[in-house]
């Protein structure tokens, strides 16, 4: 039996430097590193996953040597976690990937783009509509960067610089990824209904905010005016008013129900619909500088442009289903199988004041197939490709290959980060985090959203940044104000995080 230790090096202050020591290395390789690319130029930073291999080598040293786990114990949480990474993270990400690439093999993708084009020739508009508010629906999908991905792929695909598209696309993530990771993931670490109550009032108040500064953020990218940004605000307070309402009354209606997938997509959905269709019907003064940089679009027939929708509105429907608890019970009483890790599940405590000194850890790993949110994706796929798009058996081919392509390194990236999170979790690093934040006070929003930036830069998601409040939950449930004045810090950062970008 392993009994976290709080301050091995019996210094405070040490330990928690050596607590944070594989997150800072992790940072310093990503960013600061230098090192000489192929054509011999001198750039900064490493490749992701080496990185993360070297973070995850001292995070196990020093759970090891330093916090004294067995190696045993530290190799299976692990793996642990790397399994997490690759179910159902990785497989959501996989099964997006195939979808987007199994709509572009089969034409449909371009016609999607074009009548996207036609819908919205202003670029300001594009950004509103797909990053904003199909993003939105992306991430109630699972998060972790799946909406920043799918909808960046698909901004590009409509003219827009890479980069220029990433960060849009993480902005705009900020609506919906502070709700859902503020109302979804931390329902597993708070159970009292008051503070469940209080988030799902708040976020929608913070949605209304982030529309205005999205756009502000890509018109001064493109060396625009505030007039350029008053011009739509009609248009973004549709979209944000039908993201934030939506978000309101469908988790009013969802309240108590864990899986709140369903009100997130379902947000998300209702936003895209009714910004599409206000759009269809207003359209902004023209302006060159915002008009897309495309040749002449063809003309579709009606019949075209629906069986480029559609697989979209399959998708929808297929998650909206898979997010039910009656779907997600039924499937998993077909398909699941728990597997307690061995050396592991039960053989870690968390000593007071984090846990209680008796109780030990579980660890047991669940494999819900049928049920996860990436087996849904992968039924509309191929319920789009063979009855819309109407696939070959070289295209199917062609679809896996782009896939696998595209996302081989990201899956061992994520792979070796949650098996580095997970030892962190179980050798006790993160509990010493927690705790160093409990420390300051009234500052702990401060430090703790700025850790939990950090935390999103690493891991690419900001739903990373929730980890900062997992092991310190006694502390904070306590001190129930400042949950309040952290509304105000994560405005100021996002500010500042625009800012940094542009």
């Amino acid at each position: 039996m392993f009994f976290h230790n709080y301050n091995p090096l019996n210094n405070v202050a040490l330990s928690t430097v050596v607590a944070v020591l594989p997150s800072i290395i992790l940072l310093y390789l990503l960013v600061l590193h230098p090192h000489k690319n192929k054509d011999g130029d001198r750039v900064l930073g490493i490749m992701a996953p080496y990185a993360a291999l070297v973070s995850a080598l001292t995070s196990f040293v020093i759970a090891v040597f330093i916090m004294g786990m067995p190696a045993l114990q530290a190799g299976s949480a692990f793996f642990y976690g790397a399994a997490a990474g690759l179910f159902p993270l990785g497989w959501a990400f996989f099964a997006l990937f195939f979808f987007y690439h199994t709509t572009q093999t089969g034409g449909g993708l371009k016609i999607f783009k074009d009548s996207l084009i036609s819908l919205v020739s202003d670029r300001r508009l594009q950004v509103l509509l797909i990053a904003f508010s199909f993003g939105a629906f992306i991430d109630g999908i699972d998060g972790f960067g799946l909406a920043i991905a799918a909808a960046g792929a698909m901004l590009v695909t409509l003219g827009f610089r890479p980069v220029q598209a990433a960060v849009l696309c993480l902005i705009a993530n900020m609506a919906s990824t502070a709700w859902s990771s503020m109302t979804s993931r931390t329902v597993f670490l708070w159970s009292e209904p008051d503070f469940f109550t209080f988030l799902h009032h708040l976020f929608p108040i913070f949605t209304l905010f982030v529309p205005f500064f999205l756009i502000a953020v890509f018109v001064f990218m493109e060396k625009g005016t505030f007039r350029d940004v008053f011009d739509l605000c009609p248009a973004a307070l549709v979209a944000g008013f039908s993201l934030a309402l939506s978000q309101f009354a469908l988790a009013q209606a969802n309240m108590g129900v864990v899986d709140s997938r369903l009100p997130r997509m379902g947000a998300g959905l209702i936003s895209f619909i009714l910004t599409a269709l206000f759009l269809a019907i207003w359209k902004p003064q023209k302006n060159p500088r915002y008009t897309s940089d495309s040749e002449e679009i063809p003309s579709y027939s009606a019949t075209e442009v629906v069986r480029a929708w559609l697989p979209w509105g399959i998708l929808g429907i297929v998650l909206c289903l898979w997010s039910l608890p009656g779907v997600k019970g039924f499937l998993n009483g077909v398909f699941s199988i728990f597997l307690a890790i061995p050396f592991l599940n039960g053989r870690v405590v968390h000593v007071p004041p984090i846990g209680d000194g008796v109780n030990a850890m579980s660890a047991v790993f669940s494999l819900n197939l049928l049920s996860s949110v990436g087996s849904g994706i992968i039924l509309a796929a191929v319920l789009s490709g063979i009855f819309v798009l109407r696939l070959n058996g070289g295209q199917w081919g062609e679809s896996l290959r782009q896939t696998w392509a595209s996302l081989k390194m990201l899956i061992l990236f994520l792979a070796i980060m949650f098996g580095s999170s997970y030892l962190a979790r179980y050798a006790g690093l993160d509990a010493i985090r927690g705790l160093a934040y409990m420390q300051t006070g009234s500052f702990y929003p401060f430090f703790a959203s700025l850790f939990g930036g950090i935390s999103s830069l690493i891991y690419g998601c900001v739903v990373a940044s929730a980890t900062c409040f997992k092991d310190a939950k006694e502390g904070i449930s306590a001190t129930g104000l400042i949950f309040r004045s952290a509304f105000f810090y994560m405005i100021i950062l996002a500010i500042l995080q625009g800012f940094l970008f542009l």
